[in-house]
């Protein structure tokens, strides 16, 4: 038996942390329902090479185009709503981001 020293290593399964972010569940609460820190989620995130990315990779004419679309449909939605929509369209993107595209 090897021995290393430090604390011993977080048993996070790859099956179940990949079946977790695709279903788009907030890393703090995954982290909550294995019982370990965001920082050690995150390191098993690149330990295990799994392909996270936050948010979409989406062009600010792509932004403006999709709030000019909910805006038309929603005039009075504010940034939290406009964020909603665009979330349910799959577009997952930084707030400051829509703040600017909104009209």
């Amino acid at each position: 038996m090897i021995r290393s020293k430090g604390r011993p290593r977080t048993g996070i399964d790859k099956e179940q942390l990949e079946a977790f972010l695709k279903l788009k569940i907030p890393v703090s609460k995954i982290a909550s329902v294995l019982h370990v820190s965001r920082p050690t989620l995150y390191k098993a995130i690149r330990d295990y090479d799994i392909d996270y990315k936050r948010f979409s990779n989406v062009s600010e004419a792509e932004i403006h185009q999709a709030v000019e679309v909910i805006s038309t449909s929603h005039p009075n939605a504010g940034e939290t709503m406009v964020m909603g929509h665009l979330r349910a369209r799959g577009i997952h993107v930084q707030r400051s981001r829509v703040r600017s595209a909104i009209p």
